[in-house]
């Protein structure tokens, strides 16, 4: 079998990808080998598998070398690509109610997100008048606005705009009841 009729692709859910995937998919490889023959695969993160057409999930983002290595009766031949898996971000539950009375329950508002690389989220009253606002995701508000005063009890609708390690935009809205 010349050398040249060894290749592979790799596929996430229905979609043939080139390159770019995201982190929390199944990756499904298949060798382009006419014949069934003995297939070692290096997926680049440390694992290692032998198998004809395997699955692989990353855990993490990064720039992966994938080499698929086949053994015919007298021939060795690798073929190696190079995958760029993005991690797809993740903002969980938006809260609508948060009581920062000190009785130690929910004195905090907080969201919780992952794999963000830029964050902004603005808390505005109901005359659109800031009252706090952050970059940081991993923040946790008190319900002290951004001259020091607790805030009023009422409405407040906060947005959030953020971007995703893998250049995804994700821009959300919520009405925030505060209450003491």
């Amino acid at each position: 079998l010349p050398e040249e009729k060894i290749n592979f692709t790799y596929q996430v859910s229905d979609d043939i990808y080139k390159l770019d995937y995201y982190v929390g998919a199944t990756i499904k490889f298949y060798p382009t080998v006419d014949v069934n023959t003995d297939c070692v695969w290096n997926f680049g993160d440390g694992t290692f598998e032998e198998s004809f057409a395997p699955q692989h999930f990353y855990y993490a983002s990064g720039e992966y070398k994938v080499t698929l290595d086949v053994r015919l009766e007298d021939q060795h031949i690798a073929k190696s690509t190079m995958v760029d898996v993005r991690v797809q971000g993740e903002i969980g539950e938006l809260p609508n109610i948060f009581t920062p009375n000190g009785d130690g329950r929910n004195d905090e508002f907080f969201i919780e997100t992952k794999y963000l690389k830029n964050f902004k989220l603005t808390v505005m009253d109901n005359h659109q008048n800031v009252v706090y606002e952050t970059s940081n995701p991993d923040f946790r508000w008190n319900g002290i606005d951004r001259f020091g005063n607790p805030v009023k009890d009422g409405r407040y609708v906060y947005v959030i705009v953020a971007e995703d390690e893998a250049g995804n935009a994700i821009n959300k809205y919520q009405e925030l009841i505060i209450s003491r």
